[in-house]
């Protein structure tokens, strides 16, 4: 770590401003700390964006996701204890639990997202009802094989926990977690009586396109929970606390809160996850295996969040946000400015490399819009639509970009890899063309031209999708992420599987409510239900 204290501060302090105006976050709240105590810790911006407000220390926010450790710790301590094991089917349990094929899913498969379930709906507010409906689900996956990021598992391991213990999973997280690391001000529930004491969380005032750096933000809806796949508030010293767990090994002070051979397993890879990272149980891992940083992302409706600790340096970070922004790469770029005095704030770019020269050139719609692309920098793109300069695109993905232009707003616009790039641009259905490149020919059936369109649901979670054509194949496209083509069920023309790079994904949409033969109004997405909606 460097000598100079001020130094690496004020880099972190130009870190967190610079990603705040990227992405126009309202407030960020981060803690540096080391195995012994918060090293550095401060609040940026404010509260509410109506009222005003500077954030504080003592603000709570939702972190999420990042609870999943905290139940995968409970888990290991009643282990520990002989009243649970991590090997047993999740049927011994929960006699109840059913999806069509019956796989054989064990504990610690839901603990490592390797189960092969859906990744939920967040639909029913119970999680008994949602684990319940998963029988209308199916895995395609050995458990075990692949990695496919499931919440509402970790809803199944918080049912366990109260079923093995009698007691609420509050209760125990507050039991094993929170009071052996002096976490007063956490709680692992959030309710109404909670409200006054955190920060506003902000959405987008469009919840059905990609959002745009300085669109309108509004309060974001506030739901009750209680479930273990993340229900837990904090401040961010607090955060910064369990970030100190992590780095001294389950220890605290001279006391183990999880043994030796416990917290080996917690953080020890299990399967890979993304190209740099692997998943443990409830925690993520990234970088080189050997010397692998622990982490975890976490998000709420309006917030989000994420944690690193460095096992090397010793060093950890913490960061809370109340809107849109970028939570990994402020807490990677505190972190290596912390740990390294000659590190950079740019260092971190953040997101994957992009070959912006294979997207060169000049592309055609069928309805005569003209899109001009041009390389102005590494990494980056011009655009012209119709002859006028417009702001310069985002990379959301390797191969997705957001413009900010009426006529391209609704839609990333994707382009599917294939070389020269040119024959694969779309913009929702729309496809983009260089010229001489030839369109995918159509070849929809009448009946699948009946789920075209845009479906909206009252889930705050999940509030819309749209269905497109694109050539001879429907896709689904979610308001602020890559498209997933649809894949027809030989047995049912009404219900396709979702895909991604590697084939199809437990993920299913089914449709219903053809009425006298026409356009579908009722959409079902992984058993949440969706209804035709009259925007576009």
């Amino acid at each position: 770590m460097s000598t100079d204290k001020t130094a690496w501060i004020t880099r972190i302090d130009q870190s967190v401003d610079r990603r705040m105006h990227e992405a126009h976050t309202p407030g960020v709240a981060l803690a540096v700390t080391d195995r012994h105590q918060i090293l550095y810790e401060r609040t940026y911006g404010v509260a509410s964006v109506e009222g005003g407000t500077a954030l504080g220390l003592a603000h709570r926010m939702p972190f999420g996701s990042i609870g999943k450790s905290f139940t995968a710790i409970v888990l290991l301590r009643l282990q520990a204890e002989g009243r649970i094991r991590l090997d047993d089917l999740v049927e011994l349990y929960l006699p109840w639990f059913r999806v069509r094929n019956r796989p054989d899913i064990r504990l610690y498969h839901l603990l490592s997202h390797t189960s092969g379930l859906i990744r939920g709906t967040d639909h029913p507010p119970d999680a008994r009802v949602e684990v319940w409906s998963l029988r209308e689900t199916q895995t395609i996956w050995v458990p075990g094989s692949r990695f496919h990021y499931s919440n509402v598992g970790f809803k199944i391991l918080g049912l366990i926990l109260e079923e093995v213990t009698g007691r609420s999973y509050r209760e125990l997280v507050t039991e094993y977690v929170l009071n052996p690391l002096e976490m007063g001000e956490t709680d692992a529930v959030i309710t109404h009586a909670l409200r006054p004491r955190l920060a506003v969380g902000h959405e987008p005032l469009y919840d059905d396109r990609p959002y745009w750096p300085g669109d309108p933000l509004v309060p974001a809806p506030f739901v009750e929970t209680d479930t273990a796949d993340g229900c837990l508030s904090s401040t961010v010293s607090d955060l910064g606390r369990y970030v100190r767990l992590l780095l001294n090994g389950g220890q605290v002070g001279s006391s183990p809160l999880l043994a030796a051979d416990d917290f080996r397993r917690l953080v020890a890879p299990v399967i890979a996850a993304g190209p740099d990272g692997w998943y443990a149980l409830g925690i993520g891992r990234r970088g080189p295996h050997a010397t692998s940083v622990i982490e975890h992302s976490g998000g709420m409706l309006g917030y989000h969040a994420h944690i690193m600790a460095d096992p090397v340096s010793g060093l950890g970070v913490a960061v809370l946000m109340n809107g849109p922004g970028h939570p990994d790469r402020i807490a990677a770029e505190a972190l290596r400015a912390a740990r390294d005095h000659t590190a950079r704030v740019e260092d971190d770019p953040g997101g994957t490399p992009h070959d912006e020269g294979r997207l060169a050139g000049m592309f055609s719609s069928p309805e005569g819009d003209v899109l001009e692309l041009t390389p102005t920098a590494i990494g980056a793109l011009g655009a012209r639509f119709n002859g006028s300069a417009i702001a310069d695109p985002i990379w959301k993905g390797p191969r997705t970009l957001l413009f900010h232009h009426p006529a391209l707003s609704r839609f990333l616009l994707e382009w599917d890899g294939a070389p020269g790039g040119a024959a694969g641009l779309y913009h929702g259905g729309t496809p983009y063309r260089a010229a001489g490149a030839k369109e995918a020919a159509a070849g929809l059936s009448a009946r699948q031209t009946a789920f075209i369109g845009h479906y909206r649901s009252h889930n705050p979670w999940d509030s819309n999708f749209r269905v497109v054509a694109r050539g001879p194949d429907l896709y689904w496209i979610p308001p602020d992420g890559d498209s997933a083509r649809l894949l027809p069920h030989a047995d049912d023309p009404h219900r396709f599987s979702l895909s991604d790079d590697d084939g199809p994904n437990p993920e299913e949409l089914w449709f219903g409510a053809r009425i006298n033969e026409g356009p579908a109004w009722a959409a079902w997405l992984a058993g949440n239900p969706f209804a035709r909606f009259f925007t576009p």
